[in-house]
């Protein structure tokens, strides 16, 4: 993982803005810094951008329970206001 410029001065930071528009939260490098290490990866290593996606996914999973629960009081809030009307939520 090269210099870069301007945007984050992490390459790691970097990289993942690139590869997923975002920018990884502390927790998120610390993982991928952790597991980079235990697989000795170097800065020009094909793995990083497989390891980068495999955080961004494990990001989105972490919060999908949340919006789970958000949708399912959206549709119980929304089938209670039609109780007039048969259940067909």
């Amino acid at each position: 993982m090269g210099k870069s410029r301007g945007g984050p001065r992490d390459t790691l930071a970097r990289l993942f803005l690139d590869v997923t528009g975002e920018l990884p939260d502390d927790a998120s490098v610390l993982r991928m810094r952790r597991v980079s290490g235990a697989l000795n990866l170097r800065d020009n290593d094909a793995l990083w951008s497989v390891l980068v996606m495999l955080e961004y996914y494990g990001r989105l999973y972490e919060v999908m329970p949340e919006r789970i629960r958000r949708a399912g009081r959206a549709v119980s809030m929304s089938c209670g206001q039609r109780r007039a009307q048969p259940l067909t939520c």
